[in-house]
């Protein structure tokens, strides 16, 4: 069985690994006093591994928004998929913490979906505030380019700062 991707596969020349962003991931933790909400797809594991292993040098919790995420989050460390110190995994009392670091997850089906719930107010734990960061651990994929950047102007009129990545990340 060959499993294949061809993605970028258009460009000339060579491309970034998509799983080299600890430089951006330290950039983005160093450069935003307030809370973090960090949105990505969470089938990808080496993402998680690079942002955990980002985090395990600051002071911050991670909070964890749905019993998926927190189970996929779970098995990970504990399989040894993902290092990461579980004391720095908060609860919900922790969601309103200066220093926090909120995960969402995308879902193939619904991307944005979680976020777009939480920037227009429907979320029952988290309200976005000028203060915040919202960070896009993933490329946005040219199929999303209408709905990621509509809701990052949404984010934007808040007054949150909003952080993507480019897809050669």
């Amino acid at each position: 069985c060959l499993l294949s991707e061809s993605e970028y596969a258009d460009r000339i020349g060579y491309t970034a690994p998509n799983n080299r962003i600890a430089n951006t991931v330290q950039d983005v933790l160093m450069h935003n006093e307030g809370r973090i909400i960090v949105t990505f797809f969470a089938s990808h594991i080496c993402r998680l591994q690079e942002l955990f292993t980002e985090i395990d040098k600051t002071h911050r919790k991670v909070v964890i928004m749905g019993k998926k995420l927190q189970n996929l989050v779970d098995y990970t460390i504990k399989n040894g998929y993902v290092k990461f110190d579980k004391e720095k995994i908060g609860t919900l009392s922790n969601i309103n913490d200066r220093d926090a670091i909120i995960l969402t997850s995308n879902e193939n089906e619904k991307p944005f979906n979680n976020l777009e719930r939480i920037v227009n107010g429907y979320d029952k734990y988290i309200k976005l505030n000028e203060n915040d960061c919202v960070f896009y651990l993933d490329p946005i994929a040219s199929n999303m380019e209408k709905k990621a950047v509509k809701l990052a102007d949404e984010i934007s009129k808040i007054g949150a700062n909003v952080i993507t990545l480019s897809s050669l990340s």
